[in-house]
């Protein structure tokens, strides 16, 4: 199935995007290597000085660079599982949208629902759309989210047809 006839199909029924972590692995692989760098930096450094009481050198060229990286590692690994089974569904009555992986759909009814959407012209990696029904909110990272511009635009479409209705 193309994805002309995919597109279709879906817009009839609804729209799932899927949220995807290519865009962050070149940034996971720095952080990684970063921090092997660091472990190695620190065991090196724990090496060199003896293991005095009170010796301020052991802490801060050792455990120091141990710690950063260690800091590192669960940031991406967080990151990572995270975002890893976000979902947004569009359909014609409701805004859907999981949180993480075995959690339940969230829905929202469109009238209720407001996006503050960045501009397309910016093609910055980062944009991200804060989505709000005033009592809960989200938001959508387009480094996670790959049809972003799509997605925003059809959420401001679908907000603006059930305001219309109303």
């Amino acid at each position: 199935m193309d994805n002309s006839a995919r597109s279709q199909n879906n817009s009839s029924e609804g729209r799932l995007y899927k949220s995807s972590l290519r865009y962050m692995w070149p940034f996971a692989i720095m952080g990684y290597v970063a921090s092997g760098f660091l472990i190695y930096q620190g065991c090196k450094g724990l090496k060199m000085y003896p293991a005095e009481i009170g010796d301020p050198f052991r802490y801060i060229s050792g455990y120091v660079p141990i710690c950063l990286a260690a800091l590192v590692i669960l940031c991406i690994t967080w990151l990572f599982f995270k975002n890893s089974g976000r979902r947004i569904g569009l359909t014609k009555k409701y805004f859907l949208y999981r949180t993480f992986r075995n959690s339940k759909m969230k829905k929202i009814p469109w009238d209720r629902l407001s996006i503050n959407a960045p501009d397309e012209s910016k093609s910055a990696l980062f944009r991200t759309a804060y989505i709000t029904d005033g009592t809960t909110s989200m938001l959508i990272e387009r480094c996670f989210f790959p049809e972003f511009d799509e997605m925003c635009e059809n959420i401001q479409e679908l907000t603006k047809a059930a305001r219309g209705r109303n």
